[in-house]
């Protein structure tokens, strides 16, 4: 929570009570992420849900520790990492080479790692609150507020798109004809096509613009 309240007060400062800033922050995921861990901490733990938040620590991480970190205990590997063709001692050369190495490894992995947060977020999440909430350790309105979370997710971000439609697409196959399976009483399929129905409904009610690119 700290770190996202942070992030939020440095992109739009002190709250202020008009139109234009509450429009901003409206399309802003930092804002909604940190919306949903005070959500989590009214609640009892889950263990899944901090998924998204530890892969993206991950990766920012990474990021400051090359940003920040290694120019700062060792200045001389800077130039470097601005300039490939300027000089650099043999010492400066491990951590320029460290630097690298982490920036490939961001570049390959990183777009399998929003694929498998949004997966973790559509599919694995929810179904860890309905256990919950089946379980009577939290109430309905914490699998209310994160529908609305991930609402606002999918309208906003490929990958959450992506993994409600894979999701989908394996749900049908189990519920749905042709391929639904056999044993599945009825009323349980037509159970699934209503909800799902009414999830589509749902979110199309409203839809929010797209965020404005910076």
């Amino acid at each position: 929570m700290l770190s996202y309240s942070v992030v939020v007060y440095k992109l739009y400062g002190i709250p202020q009570l008009d139109r234009e800033y509450f429009q901003r922050l409206n399309t802003d995921e930092n804002l909604f992420y940190l919306g949903l861990a005070v959500c989590w901490w009214f609640n009892p733990p889950i263990l899944v849900t901090p998924i998204p938040y530890a892969t993206f620590s991950l990766f920012h991480l990474i990021t400051y520790f090359r940003s920040n970190i290694i120019p700062t205990f060792v200045p001389e590997a800077a130039p470097l990492l601005i300039n490939s063709n300027a000089p650099v001692s043999g010492n400066a050369k491990i951590f320029v080479d460290l630097s690298k190495g982490l920036q490939n490894w961001v570049l390959k992995n990183y777009e399998g790692a929003m694929r498998s947060v949004s997966f973790a977020e559509v599919a694995i999440i929810t179904s860890g609150l309905v256990a919950y909430i089946i379980t009577w350790k939290i109430r309905l309105i914490t699998l209310f507020f994160y529908l609305l979370f991930l609402r606002f997710r999918y309208h906003m971000n490929p990958f959450t798109k992506l993994a409600f439609k894979n999701v989908s697409e394996r749900l049908d196959q189990v519920f749905l004809a042709p391929s639904a399976e056999t044993r599945i009483p009825r009323y349980v399929k037509i159970a699934y096509r209503q909800i799902k129905g009414l999830l589509v409904y749902a979110g199309q009610i409203n839809t929010p613009p797209p965020p404005t690119r910076r």
